[in-house]
């Protein structure tokens, strides 16, 4: 399991040097005990179930023709309806969007903004556009940061207004 968590450079090269080591097999050890203590804490802390949080995930074009991601995108354009004229009719965009077979393929890790950035340049979805433009746009600075962070202070200081 310890491959799967960095270790950090130093680290990494003296468990490579010494992987039978005691030391450094007491070190894996507590790191591994403490990477699934953190795992689980932030399972019960997080919001996962949150509808909002759910309906915002079905915008990662990796889950794009699944039936749950259909339903979450409506959703979303539910949440996000203030965003979307009232002549235009988000449902029949997401649905054209989940089966639209010539939109540009996409791997896990791929740019997401840039990817939803061409799918704009298509002017296919007018409706579906505003909602994931919005969902795209939501704010998070240090404040919305510092809510996840144990200690309540930001997780990135460079985004911190000085």
């Amino acid at each position: 399991m310890h491959s799967q968590i960095y270790l950090g450079k130093v680290a990494e090269d003296m468990v490579a040097a010494h992987p039978k080591h005691p030391e450094i097999l007491a070190f894996i050890e507590n790191v591994s005990k403490a990477y699934i203590t953190c795992g689980k804490y932030m399972q019960v802390k997080l919001p996962l179930k949150s509808k909002t949080l759910q309906a915002l995930s079905s915008i990662d074009p990796v889950v794009r023709g699944h039936s749950q991601a259909v339903t979450q995108q409506k959703e979303l354009a539910n949440i996000l309806k203030h965003l979307v004229p009232t002549e235009c009719d988000p449902s029949l965009d997401i649905l054209r969007y989940n089966v639209d077979p010539n939109l540009p393929n996409y791997q896990d890790g791929d740019d997401i903004v840039k990817w939803w950035a061409h799918v704009f340049r298509l002017e296919k979805y007018p409706a579906l556009t505003q909602v994931v433009r919005g969902a795209l746009s939501i704010f998070h600075g240090p404040l919305v940061e510092a809510s996840f962070s144990l200690m309540g202070d930001e997780i990135d200081k460079k985004k911190v207004p000085t």
